[in-house]
């Protein structure tokens, strides 16, 4: 004996009579009616277990009254000399002529009856256009048939909602659930009795209009304006934190300000005050020597030239120290101002030239420039030899351009720095560019002019 595994793939798993027709299939009487097995399914099942065996059912639809059933010792089923087969039933006997079985093989054309749409019926007509919001579609089917309508069997596919085909039985209606806005296809097939399939599916081509929320335009305006609001946002908190960068660099600037103040105030009201009464003193000794001691006169004239240049240089750094506060004027009268207080002891001519309306720059911008004004005159001072100090301020649209010239002596930046590195304060004034995110350039040449820029924007 060979065991069929047939659990859940038959109507029923109950049986109480087997007969072989003349053809070799087998009949089942069970509790759901009659089940016919052809010879060869029966023969692949025997050599794959895992063949899902093809059968026919009759039942009340095809003349059957009554069910089978057992009643010992007597058989429910028999097959009599002439080739029919006969049945003991809850209704008395049933008698089946394999040779003039009727079957239906004719698997007759779908027709779709109506969709409902939120409780509305529409006719489901080619290319049709569901309103916007439609979620959930209900489609009603049919495959007219005089012959066993019952045992007719569907399956559906909805193209863009589903992949595999579905089983429906002999339901003639379905229902989708949570459908977006797309075109769909609906295809429906329908079974004869026999099992055979259509081959042709009907079709009904339709698609559902997205609401305004939900269209192309719509997403790309909500992105777009999320896209501003998170900008503006970064925006606000960047600024936000430069200026609370800013304010905290500008107290720390503060701070020092009042500090050099400080210094240049005690250096200006003790160190100079005191050298400045020294050379003085020593005036006048040279003055007391002239006639009777001429050699040392002559040394103490020299002593008091070289005090004279030291109180320059300390003038100087005393005025390097008190930079005009940016607070009390604007960049270009501080500018001014400073050329004015380090030149006053030179014969260097200076000249300033604006350009574009002025306007104030962050604190920390104006304070960098000032230094690097006051880096390049003491440069002109000390190194260059100059004669002439032209200096350009440029105001241009979301750019600043400072300019610093002098006619001096010039040098070769390339091998100034090859040598030693920059100097003349060079690095200083690259740093303070950095800064404040500015482009510093130097152009120079011995014999010639020195050029400092700075652009910021």
């Amino acid at each position: 004996f060979q065991c069929l595994e047939a659990a859940g793939k038959w109507p029923d798993n109950e049986f109480s009579g087997l007969v072989e027709d003349a053809a070799g299939a087998f009949w089942l009487a069970s509790r759901s009616g009659l089940l016919r097995v052809a010879a060869t399914e029966l023969a692949q099942a025997q050599a794959n277990p895992a063949h899902e065996m093809v059968y026919e059912r009759l039942g009340a639809a095809d003349g059957l009254r009554g069910l089978p059933r057992q009643s010992r010792p007597l058989p429910v089923a028999a097959k009599a000399p002439d080739g029919r087969l006969w049945f003991a039933t809850t209704a008395g006997l049933a008698m089946v002529d394999p040779t003039r079985l009727a079957r239906g093989t004719n698997c007759p054309p779908v027709h779709l009856i109506q969709a409902v749409v939120a409780g509305k019926k529409i006719a489901p007509t080619p290319d049709l256009q569901l309103p916007p919001g439609t979620r959930d579609l209900q489609i009603d089917f049919t495959a007219p048939s005089f012959y066993a309508p019952e045992q007719l069997q569907f399956k559906c596919q909805l193209a863009g909602y589903e992949e595999q085909w579905r089983e429906a039985g002999n339901t003639r209606r379905i229902v989708y659930s949570a459908l977006r806005p797309q075109t769909y296809e609906f295809r429906v097939r329908a079974a004869a009795p026999d099992g055979t399939w259509s081959d042709a599916a009907t079709v009904w081509r339709f698609s559902i209009r997205p609401a305004f929320y939900q269209t192309t335009w719509f997403l790309l305006l909500v992105i777009g304006a999320g896209a501003m609001v998170i900008g503006g946002w970064y925006r606000w908190r960047l600024a936000r934190a430069t200026a609370q960068a800013e304010s905290r660099l500008n107290a720390r600037l503060e701070a020092q300000l009042d500090e050099r103040k400080r210094i240049a105030q005690e250096l200006h009201d003790t160190l100079l005050q005191g050298f400045t009464g020294i050379r003085l003193k020593l005036w006048a000794i040279s003055q007391q020597m002239v006639g009777a001691h001429p050699t040392t006169a002559d040394q103490l004239k020299q002593a008091i030239r070289q005090a004279d240049q030291c109180l320059s240089e300390a003038r100087r750094s005393v005025w390097a120290l008190r930079l005009p506060r940016l607070a009390d004027t604007d960049l270009p009268a501080a500018i001014r101002a400073v050329l004015k207080d380090a030149l006053s002891d030179t014969t260097i001519q200076s000249e300033l030239t604006l350009i574009g309306t002025p306007q104030r720059l962050p604190e920390i911008v104006e304070f960098n420039l000032l230094r690097i004004v006051e880096e390049a005159t003491t440069n002109a001072i000390r190194h260059a030899d100059a004669k002439k100090l032209t200096l350009e301020l440029e105001f241009a649209p979301r750019k600043v351009i400072l300019k610093v010239v002098d006619d001096g002596l010039g040098f070769d930046p390339v091998r100034a720095a090859a040598v030693s590195g920059e100097h003349f304060g060079l690095a200083g004034m690259r740093e303070r560019a950095k800064i404040i995110g500015g482009q510093f350039t130097v152009e120079s040449r011995p014999g010639g002019p020195t050029q400092i820029m700075v652009i910021i924007g």
